[in-house]
């Protein structure tokens, strides 16, 4: 079981913020089960744009203030949902947790909140000390359920 997640984790955390590998398309060249799982998931929300990467398809929409982006499989399964936040946004418990490990010195450099199938709020932290990079990913209580 703990495999299992691992593996899931794993496969959510590559597939997500990859956008230097994006090509943005039109709508017209999007599945229609990744369109279709889209408005069911997001009802009324207006997509932006469309991106196509080699893991499936992701929109960029707009709701409120926010700028989410979603990410689908090729066959319109839903993989999970990103917002860019500020780092003030990140939980204190995460900030806290970070604080104990081999990571207190790093700068966080980007922050997003992450929706996935099996969790509803995530945290991943694209850290840098010096020329190196590392992202990590925690749930809400601290605890890092993933690092690469």
């Amino acid at each position: 079981m703990k495999n299992k997640m691992f593996t899931l984790l794993a496969a959510i955390f590559l597939s997500g913020n990859l956008s230097a590998q994006d090509k943005k398309i039109k709508e017209d060249l999007v599945p229609e089960s990744v369109i279709k799982e889209f408005r069911t998931k997001y009802k009324k929300l207006e997509i932006k744009a469309w991106y196509e990467d080699d893991s499936g398809y992701s929109a960029q929409f707009q709701k409120g203030e926010t700028k989410p982006r979603a990410y689908f499989k090729n066959d319109g399964t839903w993989i999970r949902t990103t917002i860019k936040i500020k780092e003030e946004g990140v939980s204190s418990a995460v900030k806290k947790s970070i604080k104990n490990t081999e990571w207190k010195d790093w700068k966080i450099t980007e922050s997003y909140k992450v929706e996935t199938p099996e969790f509803k709020k995530l945290f991943e932290l694209h850290m840098k000390k010096g020329s190196d990079k590392k992202v990590l990913l925690f749930d809400p209580t601290g605890k890092a359920m993933d690092i690469k």
